[in-house]
């Protein structure tokens, strides 16, 4: 059986968003995508920086409950872990959860992926 390296799906700290100013404009100059009840926020940035960045958002407003506010967080961070390799343009993206209800994680899933898709296309039209 041959050994074919799989690339390794990680989330490391340099592809978190967490430059106030990055956030500011990507909120301010920044397109979006709407697949309810995830919002995608996504910019454009130089390719010479770090690939992707993401910011992942649930309001308190909508979710009370911390421990359901970290599920839907850790659900969207793994599904964009597992399909990150879609993207082949370098962005700063939010992932805001606009819901008030949980959701499952083959949800979340199917919706990251449509709209990773939907911005793929985007970027190739572009």
């Amino acid at each position: 059986m041959e050994n074919i390296q799989q690339p390794r799906l990680t989330f490391s700290k340099g592809e978190r968003l967490c430059n106030y100013h990055r956030i500011q404009k990507l909120f301010q100059e920044g397109n979006s995508l709407k697949k309810y009840p995830i919002k995608l926020l996504y910019l454009a940035v130089d390719s010479q920086e770090v690939n992707n960045q993401v910011l992942i958002s649930v309001p308190k407003r909508k979710v009370r409950r911390a421990v359901h506010r970290n599920r839907i967080k850790r659900l969207i961070r793994e599904s964009y872990r597992k399909q990150k390799s879609l993207l082949s343009s370098s962005y700063s993206l939010a992932f805001v959860y606009m819901g008030t209800e949980e959701i499952s994680y083959t949800q979340v899933s199917q919706l990251v992926d449509a709209l990773l898709k939907q911005l793929l296309e985007l970027s190739q039209k572009a």
